[in-house]
Order: C-alpha cells, then structure tokens, then sequence
C-alpha cells in the first residue's frame, strides 16, 4: 500500500464527543444560603431602625425652620410696617390621618389693636407642617428636654393661652392659641392686647413629632423654642 508524502499527511485533531462538556463548578449550598440570608436580615434589623429616626430627625429640624421663620417673619413685618401682627397655631389632622401644625399670620392695616376681620390681612400663606404638634415643655415624651428646659426657667406656652380675637388664613380658623407681636416687636401672650399690655417674659413653643395622630413613647428628638417678650429673640432647645 502507498504510503503519502509527508507534506500531504492531515494533522491529528482531537475530536470531543457533542456530549462530553466540561464540568461546571458547584453553586452556593444550603447552608452558604442559609448563612447569606440570615446576615442581610441581621444588618436589615440594624440600619432600618436608623433610618428611621433619621428619617423623624430630618423632620424635627424642617418645622424647627419653618416655626421659627413664621416667628421672624411676623417680628420683622410688625416693626416694618409699624403694626400688631397675630400669629395662630392650631394641632389638626390632615386628609390622610396624620397630624398637622398650621400656623396663619395676620397684621393689623391701620396699625392699631383692631382686630375686626374687615381690619386684618395674611402676612403668608397657611402653613401646614405634617407629622407633628404643638404642645408644652411639661408634655414633652423626650425626658432630657423636658428636664433641659425645666432647669433653664419658665415660659408660657403657647398652647395654653387665650385670646379674643378670631381670624382665618387658607381656611383654617385660629383662636386661643395665638401670640401678638407688637409694633415695637415685643411678644404678648394676653386675652387682649392694648398699647399698655406688658409683653410676656418668655414665650413657649414646644414641638414634637407624631406618628398618625399619636407620640410614640420611644420619641427622642423634639424641641422648643423661647421667645424673648421684650426682643424678640429666639432661644432654641432640642436634644
């Protein structure tokens, strides 16, 4: 038999059988998975609950700056326009079920005590601040800050006052809980204001946050604001 030349010779190939394949490697066990699973829920349970109060936290400082605006606001625009400026806070519960601070500001046109409706315009829009209330020092949940303001002095809060005069802005009645601030800025909490109505030493606003309609008793963030009867000024309490 004829034998071919060298150079007419095919290469050798190694030719794989269409069923022969090469092996995989092995996925995750049982246990691996088990394992996996059980530390995501274990740093699931840790880092919700932070952010959480993270998340109340976020939302104790906006309404710190949005009540603490309206306070300047109405002290600015007083002593501006030489004129009473009336600033309402009223606790209330918005259409999905969840507290609300509404606060209206409204200032005397001809500059003096009148407080008939025909005599009183906004200074601002209603302002609705959601999943918190306006309360007192002494109903704070928050122990260290009821303590904090306790030990610093005595205000009169807000919530407790009285007042006769009754106006609305956005809808939203205000009565009571309503603070006059004067043409010279002072701060008066008082039934009725006169030019010879002393101002109130210090005035208590105290916030704290909600859940629906209700402050959960692990609340530790909150905050009150003092405000100086005869300057004006602010002094803040949180935590």
């Amino acid at each position: 038999m004829a034998t071919l030349p060298q150079s007419f010779r095919l290469p050798h190939h190694r030719w794989t059988r269409p069923y022969q394949q090469i092996r995989s490697t092995s996925g995750f066990s049982l246990v691996e998975l088990l394992t996996v699973i059980s530390i995501v829920a274990v740093l699931a349970s840790l880092t919700v609950p932070a952010i959480m109060s993270m998340s109340v936290s976020l939302g104790v400082t906006q309404a710190l700056n949005d009540v603490s605006g309206s306070l300047e606001l109405a002290k600015a625009t007083a002593m501006a326009q030489n004129t009473y400026v009336w600033v309402g806070f009223a606790n209330a519960t918005n259409s999905i079920g969840n507290s609300e601070l509404r606060i209206g500001s409204v200032r005397s046109n001809d500059g003096s005590n009148n407080t008939g409706s025909s005599n009183l315009s906004p200074i601002a829009k209603l302002l609705k601040i959601e999943n918190v209330q306006l309360t007192s020092s002494a109903n704070l949940v928050p122990t260290a800050l009821k303590n904090l303001v306790a030990s610093t002095g005595t205000g009169t809060p807000v919530i407790s006052g009285t007042s006769t005069v009754s106006f609305s802005v956005g809808g939203q009645t205000f009565s009571n809980s309503v603070l006059v601030i004067s043409p010279q800025g002072q701060s008066i909490l008082a039934p009725t204001v006169t030019s010879t109505t002393p101002f109130t030493e210090e005035v208590e606003l105290a916030v704290q946050p909600t859940k629906g309609t209700v402050v959960p008793p692990s609340t530790r963030d909150a905050f009150v604001i003092w405000m100086s009867g005869g300057s004006g000024g602010l002094r803040v309490f949180r935590p």
